[in-house]
């Protein structure tokens, strides 16, 4: 990522978009745990110290909805980046949880030495607002860094085969990262693994695009089920996809059903958990046709 003068603004965007390709710099809260390592690329930038964590994503997208949702917090090619952080981990050691703060819009920074300080700059700024941001550098809680570290080959396999034009994918792996903040409340614990079934719907579709892709021409619950045990041979034959994983949301999106009616979803959080972990691996296969783990290890 190279270039030219800088230039903050969080609330005109438009303005800087009409002088080139802009910068997105978001800096990240202790509230989430890290990987160990360090990502600059052309698609993005990963840095993570005792002081001060952030990422920076290179966009010019322009976005022209007629709705409004949370989880257009993000760009595209910041869904793609984090994402492809994410999903280079194994999902069963030491789950990882990327929480960013909102985004800060400049033109592109020369050098890493200019960047730092931009995002030091962006953290003083916050220092006395409102809506602080925890971070070691405001006297925040320090930084949980994970035992895991930056798998770079993977990492660059994912954020080049993330396509940002396919938004079915777009919409699965941002519901992740929005279930990952989510967790991190444990009062919206329930909230994150609701969202976690629409990532599971994502996979779902997106099992029964390639199965179309490779032939089959009206694929069923039972074919995607097929599908996963083949690719994945701990999964249970003659099962529909995620089967495990149905009831639960059926008892999440309907309080009364043909399962009874509940107060409250009668949720585990080791089902969450395996839920997480086997979307993911679901969702590395899906992205690069390579079976990094098996699904429910």
């Amino acid at each position: 990522m190279s270039t030219t003068q800088s230039l903050s603004s969080d609330v005109e965007p438009d303005r800087l978009r009409r002088k080139g390709p802009l910068l997105r710099i978001r800096l990240l809260s202790s509230l989430g745990l890290y990987p160990q390592g360090q990502i600059r690329s052309a698609k993005g930038i990963y840095h993570v110290d005792n002081r001060l964590a952030f990422v920076a994503v290179q966009t010019d997208e322009q976005r022209a909805l007629k709705y409004w949702s949370e989880l257009t917090f993000f760009t595209f090619e910041e869904i793609r980046f984090l994402s492809a952080v994410l999903l280079s981990m194994r999902p069963d050691y030491g789950v990882l949880r990327i929480y960013p703060d909102g985004a800060h819009i400049t033109h592109l920074i020369s050098n890493k030495a200019d960047l730092y300080e931009r995002a030091e700059g962006l953290a003083a700024a916050r220092k006395n607002s409102r809506s602080t941001l925890s971070i070691p550098l405001n006297g925040g809680c320090p930084y949980e860094i994970s035992e895991q570290k930056i798998d770079s080959e993977r990492y660059r396999k994912l954020v080049t085969r993330i396509s940002i034009r396919d938004h079915l994918m777009m919409r699965g792996l941002s519901a992740i990262l929005k279930a990952d903040m989510l967790q991190v409340h444990r009062e919206f614990a329930e909230e994150a693994n609701t969202i976690l079934y629409i990532a599971m719907e994502v996979a779902f579709q997106l099992t029964l695009r390639n199965l179309k892709e490779l032939g089959t021409p009206n694929p069923s619950a039972f074919d995607a089920g097929n599908f996963l045990h083949s690719t994945f041979p701990n999964n249970s034959p003659g099962m529909k996809f995620f089967e495990d994983y149905y009831e639960d949301r059926i008892k999440t999106f309907h309080p009364h059903s043909r399962l009874g009616t509940f107060a409250f979803p009668p949720l585990l959080a080791s089902h969450a958990y395996g839920l997480r972990a086997g979307l993911i691996n679901m969702f590395q296969y899906l992205i690069t046709k390579e079976q990094w783990y098996t699904l429910w290890d």
